[in-house]
């Protein structure tokens, strides 16, 4: 439809792809006992049938919820108290965004962010090994191609997850980093506890990269 535009720019006016009205206001916080509740109000812009609301959908970061609002009868939807359960929610910050498209893809969309503190104290800790080699020259058998970012990248995640420390996620970022210009042989692990290492070996609550090149 767009690219009929340029073949036929006078057949094609703006409302032919201007998006749905979409608006979305937080009407509770999510809490330890509440769940977050917003007002959502999706309208076409005009009565013509290419304005005709065709889909809705809600996020929540980069998850997508099984059951959207719904269009009613009207064509429109029209959700004062649309709730979302807090076990649905992240603990921490949220970005709930609602997107619909009408008949002929216009999008209309709308981003809120939310917070959710359960009130809970974090239990778990964060345990990291960040590395990054660059130079790749000394390995014997293999032929690898020198990088250019892989020890900046370390250690920047390094400095990420220490960021964690303390945080309202974890109680201790126990992080290390090995950080090599050349590839060499028989170097000495990074200087983490043995726990650490032992744990970076594990799935669960804790983030792990062990024996990780970041790219």
């Amino acid at each position: 439809m767009v690219s009929g535009a340029f073949r036929n720019p006078e057949r094609i006016i703006f409302p032919d792809i201007e998006p749905p009205d979409v608006q979305v206001r937080v009407v509770q916080k999510p809490g330890k006992n509440t769940d977050l509740i917003l007002g959502i109000s999706i309208k076409p812009r005009s009565a013509d049938a290419k304005q005709k609301i065709n889909r809705v959908i809600l996020w929540r970061d980069d998850y997508r919820f099984p059951k959207p609002p719904q269009v009613n009868k009207l064509g429109v939807v029209d959700e004062p108290k649309f709730v979302i359960p807090r076990d649905q929610l992240r603990r921490g910050p949220n970005q709930i965004t609602v997107q619909c498209y009408n008949e002929q893809g216009g999008r209309g969309q709308v981003t809120v962010p939310v917070t959710f503190d359960d009130g809970t104290k974090a239990v778990r800790n964060l345990h990291a090994l960040c590395v990054g080699i660059n130079n790749y020259s000394a390995v014997q058998g293999w032929e690898f191609e020198d990088l250019n970012f892989a020890r900046p990248d370390a250690e920047e995640m390094d400095r990420v997850f220490r960021q964690q420390n303390n945080s309202g996620l974890f109680i201790k970022a126990d992080v290390g980093n090995r950080s090599w210009t050349r590839r060499r042989r028989r170097r000495p692990l990074p200087n983490v506890s043995r726990r650490s290492r032992r744990r970076a070996r594990t799935t669960g609550s804790s983030f792990s990269c062990p024996d990780t090149v970041m790219p």
